[in-house]
C-alpha cells in the first residue's frame, strides 16, 4: 500500500512508511523520525502476544523491580562497561536493553548519571551481567552505588492499561500483529494530528490522559496526575476514534 515515508534527522526518508509493519529492524528501535506537516514518529518493537489495534495507545515497558537500585560495579573514568546484580527472577534477552539507560541512583561518587546502553548479553536471573555502554564513564563509580536499568522507551511497548502507572509511548497508525513469537516493528505516533480511541465523550480543547475504562483508549484528563497524551482537536464521541493532537514526545 501506499504509505507515507518519515524523514530522519538527518534528512533522509525511512524505508519503512508509517502504515507498514515489518518483522526485521529497519533503524535502531527508538529513532525519531517526522513527516512535513508535524507528525512525530519513533521507531518501535512489539513482543507482545495480544495484536496492537490501530488508533490505541500504547504504553513503555514497565521498569523491572528486579533491576530497580541493585547493585554494580565500581567503574574508573573512561570505562565503558559497568556490571550490573539483578536480584529476583526476571531476564532479559540479548540486546533487548539496547538503547535503554542505566541510572546510577545512589552513592559516594558516579550518582545522578544515566548512561545509554549499546548492548547487553542474555541475562540470568540473579546473576551479574555486563552493559556496553555508548559512551564513557564521566565520573567514577563508588563501591556503594546502586543503579536502575530501564529498557528502550519504544523496545517491547504494550496497549496501554486503564489507569495512571504507566508511561505512554505512543500511537500505531495501523494494527500491529502479534510480536511474541517474531518481534514486529512499526512507527509508533507521538506528536501532531492523530485518530485515537477514546473511551468517554470529550469537549473540543479538551486534554486527555489514559482511559479509567478501556484498555487502550483515552478519555478527558483527571485531576489525579495522569500524563497529558495531547489535545483533542473536536467534540468527541464515546467509544470512537476522534481527531487529537498528540503531545507525548516531540
Amino acid at each position: 500500500m501506499s504509505s507515507p515515508y518519515p524523514i530522519l534527522t538527518n534528512g533522509l526518508a525511512t524505508s519503512q512508511g508509517i502504515y507498514d509493519v515489518e518483522t526485521s529492524e529497519v533503524v535502531p528501535v527508538g529513532t525519531r523520525a517526522a513527516l512535513g506537516d508535524g507528525r512525530v514518529y519513533y521507531y518501535a518493537r512489539s513482543s507482545s502476544s495480544a495484536i496492537l489495534a490501530a488508533g490505541a495507545m500504547n504504553r513503555m515497558p514497565a521498569v523491572s523491580v528486579d533491576h530497580d537500585i541493585i547493585a554494580i560495579t565500581t567503574q574508573v573514568v573512561g570505562d565503558t562497561t559497568i556490571g550490573v546484580t539483578p536480584v529476583g527472577t526476571a531476564v532479559y534477552t540479548a540486546n533487548s536493553l539496547a538503547g535503554g539507560f542505566i541510572t546510577i541512583h545512589t552513592g559516594t561518587t558516579g550518582a545522578g548519571i544515566a548512561y545509554k546502553i549499546k548492548s547487553n548479553p542474555l541475562t540470568v536471573a540473579a546473576t551479574e551481567y555486563t552493559v556496553t555502554l555508548y559512551d564513557p564513564i564521566a565520573v567514577a563509580i563508588h563501591a556503594d552505588c546502586t543503579a536502575t536499568v530501564t529498557q528502550n522507551p519504544w523496545m517491547d511497548v504494550l496497549i496501554s492499561a486503564t489507569g495512571v502507572a504507566q508511561t505512554f509511548a505512543g500511537v500505531s497508525n495501523i494494527a500491529v500483529p502479534a510480536g511474541d513469537t517474531t518481534a514486529q516493528y512499526f512507527w509508533c505516533q507521538t506528536w501532531g494530528v492523530c485518530a485515537v480511541k477514546h473511551d468517554l465523550a470529550t469537549a473540543t480543547g479538551g486534554v486527555v490522559s489514559g482511559g479509567a475504562t478501556v484498555a487502550g483508549e483515552v478519555q478527558v484528563s483527571a485531576t489525579d496526575g495522569s500524563q497529558a497524551l495531547g489535545v483533542n482537536l473536536f467534540t468527541a464521541a464515546a467509544s470512537a476514534f476522534n481527531p487529537t493532537f498528540l503531545t507525548i514526545a516531540p
